[in-house]
């Protein structure tokens, strides 16, 4: 099987943008990215953060990216992309290659606190 490859950084890092930059190093056919808020933002919808089913439902909907794109063996000549938990990566007997992201936090606070990630 393809590795599985995890970003990791501080919010405003550019996990997901560094992310969209590895796909055409494979092709969409042979790399499928992940993102965290494709998992966290539809449950948002349904929920709020502090709502008793939120973690529930996030964890579920994260459960089912990774069976669909991790664990099923058809998914296994693409490398899978996640800005989320790799946990699927052993299960699925994937190697796991983690990527941690560092930014100045004179640089992310600015960024972090925008009126386009707060808003949206």
């Amino acid at each position: 099987p393809q590795p599985l490859i995890w970003i990791n950084a501080f919010p405003g890092t550019g996990k997901l943008t560094i992310s969209k930059l590895l796909i055409p190093l494979r092709s969409p056919t042979k790399a499928i990215l992940i993102d965290n808020h494709q998992l966290i933002d539809p449950v948002s919808i349904l929920y709020a953060r502090d709502h008793p089913s939120y973690q529930t439902e996030r964890k579920h909907l994260r459960d089912l990216a990774f069976t669909s794109h991790v664990e099923d063996p058809s998914t296994f000549h693409r490398i899978a992309i996640f800005t989320a938990t790799p946990l699927a990566a052993g299960r699925a007997g994937r190697v796991f290659v983690p990527v941690y992201l560092t930014r100045d936090v004179a640089e992310s606070v600015p960024r972090m606190t925008s009126a386009e990630r707060i808003g949206g």
